[in-house]
């Protein structure tokens, strides 16, 4: 009966830690600098940056699958060699 007893004990506190230690379904979003926004499912194979002005390498535009979540510059600005977004005459 006591080895019963510690068994449940045992079980309950498993259960118990999964349930709690289980990650949430959906992480929470990056918090994205100003002039970019946060995409949960990126299907861009690549990220368009300064570099595709200066040397022209193929992109594909669209990948089977979703890529990790990630912030995107917004109004078609372009990710420059310091990381930030920038117009495509600041590239220049």
């Amino acid at each position: 009966m006591a080895s019963r007893v510690v068994f449940l004990v045992c079980l309950l506190v498993v259960l118990i830690n999964t349930v709690y230690t289980a990650p949430p379904e959906e992480a929470k979003p990056l918090d994205c600098p100003a002039g970019e926004y946060y995409e949960k499912c990126s299907i861009a194979v690549c990220t368009r940056t300064c570099e595709h002005i200066r040397v022209s390498y193929p992109c594909p535009g669209i990948a089977p699958g979703c890529f990790m979540p990630e912030c995107l510059c917004s109004d078609g600005k372009l990710r420059n060699d310091d990381g930030k977004c920038v117009s495509y005459k600041e590239c220049l």
